[in-house]
């Protein structure tokens, strides 16, 4: 199973099975990075273990760097996309860390996790919709939770 989960071919393989249909595939394009940005506004505000460092810079009214979790699942995801393909995940850097600095200015705005967790859910709907309705089959995200 592990050697699955690094194995690039293997991967792109499974999502391409639940991705044909082109609505579907534009929907997935707008909405999961929608998720994952969302997802890091919401993260910044969660409670970090003592032994994180107390860091924080802010760039510009648009950008600002915490030590928090967002910054350390971000750094896990870049990880795994490095050991999946190297180039792929090196590429792939930069626009991670655009969204997390936008997601950490962003939650320290007024409602910034409020207007976060509203998108996040629109976002959720859209991609079942998604699949419900332009796929016509139940997203991967579920038969990657049950087995």
């Amino acid at each position: 199973m592990v050697s699955k989960l690094f194995d690039v071919e293997h991967q792109l393989v499974f999502y391409g099975a639940y991705h044909s249909n082109k609505v579907n595939v534009a929907i997935h394009m707008v909405f999961v990075p929608a998720i994952l940005w969302s997802s890091w506004v919401m993260a910044t505000k969660l409670p970090v273990p003592e032994f994180f460092p107390q860091i924080h810079h802010t760039i510009n009214q648009y950008m600002a760097f915490d030590f928090n979790w967002s910054f350390v699942v971000a750094v896990l995801y870049n990880a795994y996309y490095i050991a999946l393909d190297p180039v792929g995940g090196l590429l792939y850097v930069p626009e991670m860390a655009l969204s997390v600095l936008t997601a950490t200015s962003f939650a320290y705005r007024k409602d910034g996790v409020r207007n976060a967790a509203i998108l996040h859910a629109c976002s959720w709907v859209a991609q079942f919709l998604g699949h419900g309705a332009a796929e016509g089959r139940a997203p991967a995200l579920l038969d990657n939770l049950v087995g």
